[in-house]
């Protein structure tokens, strides 16, 4: 499945800003972390929970060799349907336990920030993803490139959601 991609531009900017604004932008990720380690947490339970199912012990003796990599993976790909072990199940949940400012377009991105970490522990890629501590979470992307911005006559970060105005 070919995806077309479209220029990426990062722009990265020093910020001159009040105490005040310094103290909100600081809860935002803070709220981020938390979500984020509330999606790392269920990641991690719902890939414990498929690991312990007697269908998962016996797929993984599936050999890989190539004659058998079609039921291997088809095996492994409805173990992980049914216990909704997906990007997409994970941003679902983090839509049910949206906390903060934050829209449900940055949610999402938190919510698979969190499955890729969990995705590449599960398949061996990387070690066991440790959860965020206080002042460990420092950057939030949104889906498209009008999420989040910066407002430049206000001086104030922002984001363009039509339901609700950006907050100062």
């Amino acid at each position: 499945m070919n995806r077309d991609t479209t220029p990426t531009f990062v722009t990265v900017l020093p910020l001159r800003i009040t105490a005040q604004q310094e103290t909100t932008l600081l809860v935002r990720f803070d709220h981020a972390r938390q979500l984020y380690n509330a999606c790392l947490g269920e990641g991690l339970r719902r890939l414990a929970l498929m690991r312990q199912s007697k269908v998962y012990q016996s797929a993984c003796y599936i050999p890989k060799m190539e004659a058998h990599k079609k039921e291997r993976r088809d095996t492994f790909a409805r173990i992980r349907k049914e216990h909704k072990f997906s990007d997409y199940d994970l941003q679902s949940f983090a839509g049910t336990i949206q906390l903060g400012w934050f829209g449900a377009s940055v949610a999402q991105k938190v919510a698979t920030r969190a499955f890729h970490a969990v995705n590449r522990y599960a398949v061996g890629k990387a070690g066991k993803p440790r959860f965020k501590g206080h002042g460990q979470f420092d950057s939030l992307e949104g889906k498209q490139n009008n999420t989040i911005r910066w407002d430049g006559r206000s001086g104030c970060l922002g984001r363009l959601d039509p339901a609700r105005p950006a907050s100062p």
